[in-house]
């Protein structure tokens, strides 16, 4: 039977039993390969983490108790915490040659179990000194947490002097317990 054929039909079914072999290779051994290799890499992706996981675990520690230190541990009334800050206002402002202008109302807003007091200072002074004060009051007094400053120039029509502000922003989180 093979006799009869030309050359080119023999090339032709012998391409074509080859193809059929390689599909027959690939469902056969190949496929279930390759996605046994697939299953492994998933799975030792896994055991790395897992292996990682008391590091990560130390890390989210680590990182709740940077939020824990977050929480203001004085007293819980913000009226009495404005006259604390007021105190710590008046001994900087002095030290750092800036001029106390404004302490409005502060805004109180309660989340789950946590009370956020936000206070807002106005002062008046140059860079230099406002900076000094700024840092002083974040560093060393740890009157809240200090979360924005904004700095402006306002000029007196009267005197037709400039002067600079900061607003401060300071945060208090308490515990609502």
């Amino acid at each position: 039977m093979m006799e009869n054929l030309t050359n080119k039909n023999k090339l032709i079914i012998l391409g074509v039993a080859i193809l059929i072999m390689v599909i027959l290779m690939y469902h056969l051994a190949i496929k279930k390969t390759l996605y046994l290799w697939k299953e492994n890499n998933i799975l030792s992706e896994k055991i790395e983490m897992l292996e990682n996981a008391p590091n990560m675990i130390k890390n989210i520690e680590m990182e709740l108790g940077g939020i824990k230190n977050l929480i203001y541990t004085g007293d819980s009334n913000p009226d009495n915490f404005r006259v604390e800050l007021l105190k710590i206002i008046a001994k900087n402002s002095a030290m750092h040659k800036v001029t106390f202008k404004e302490l409005p109302e502060y805004y109180s807003n309660n989340q789950n179990e946590y009370w956020i007091h936000a206070n807002k200072i106005t002062l008046e002074g140059d860079f230099k000194h406002l900076i000094s004060f700024i840092h002083s009051l974040e560093e060393d007094d740890h009157a809240g947490n200090l979360v924005s400053s904004c700095f402006y120039i306002i000029k007196d029509i009267r005197t037709k002097k400039e002067s600079l502000m900061a607003d401060i922003y300071i945060q208090t989180i308490n515990s609502a317990k």
